[in-house]
């Protein structure tokens, strides 16, 4: 995860992150022929932080 927090005011922050999330190799069952799934993603937000 990567973060960044970026002040406007004194009160006011603009907060960005980016994180990636990798997982291979795993399955449902133990069973033969069993689905086999990965769980892969990328995802980034920015939003506007209030401190009081």
């Amino acid at each position: 995860m990567l973060g960044l927090v970026t002040h406007i005011t004194n009160r006011m922050h603009l907060v960005s992150q980016v994180r990636y999330r990798f997982a291979d190799g795993m399955a449902f069952t133990d069973k033969e022929g069993s689905i086999k799934i990965e769980f892969t993603g990328f995802d980034a937000s920015l939003g506007l932080e209030w401190s009081f």
